[in-house]
């Protein structure tokens, strides 16, 4: 994104071209505009510059509208972007970092409390581990074995294992998050999409006694 420059201050090209018009209005454009040798940025805007005004250490927005300039990153700008993303996961923040920041640099998030808790809703947050991020296996009290389901869309069944593993990324479950948390009572065949199968409660118990009766 284009971006110009006045009184110390960063605009986008739509800020920077309104700013612009206003002072030619009030007959305060500098003879050539062209040439910026003829003027200080103090007085008239300057640019526009090309890739938000250039590579700085923190991502750049309009300090008029707030618009993401998109400016390239150093690597100091890319560590504070990847941290900003982070916190704004495990906080469960829905922010400039996460809306704008990350899907345009790319950058996912690395550390495995912020990938797990990223992915669950709201509802989940509270319920995960504060250390770790990680979701229970087993239902307290009680200790019921628990899968996890994806929404608001697919409603696709997760095992605690994928709902764990960091390693799937943020996107693990096609860009849905872990929506609610449910018992598996009695259904013997109640399947994740990784091949794992969720135990459950009581349905578990009645076939092993119905193959401990076939086997006398």
């Amino acid at each position: 994104m284009r971006a110009y420059v006045y009184q110390a201050a960063l605009l986008c090209e739509a800020c920077g071209i309104a700013k612009s018009t206003a002072l030619r209005a009030e007959g305060k454009a500098p003879e050539d505009s062209s040439d910026e040798s003829s003027y200080d940025s103090d007085d008239f805007p300057k640019g526009p510059f090309y890739e938000g005004g250039g590579e700085a250490d923190t991502p750049q927005h309009c300090d008029a509208c707030h618009a993401f300039l998109e400016n390239p990153l150093t690597s100091d700008g890319e560590a504070y972007v990847l941290d900003a993303i982070e916190h704004a996961l495990v906080e469960g923040e829905d922010c400039v970092a996460l809306t704008e920041w990350m899907p345009h640099y790319g950058i996912e998030p690395k550390d495995p409390r912020a990938i797990r808790l990223g992915r669950m809703a709201k509802g989940l947050l509270e319920t995960a581990d504060k250390e770790t991020g990680e979701l229970g296996a087993y239902a307290w009290p009680g200790g019921y074995p628990v899968f996890y389901v994806t929404g608001p869309k697919s409603c696709d069944v997760v095992c605690p294992k994928c709902a764990n593993d960091p390693s799937t990324g943020l996107d693990a479950f096609g860009g849905e998050k872990l929506s609610a948390c449910d018992i598996n009572y009695e259904n013997p065949n109640l399947w994740c999409d990784c091949g794992e199968r969720i135990p459950s409660a009581y349905a578990d118990d009645e076939v092993k006694e119905d193959e401990t009766d076939v086997a006398t």
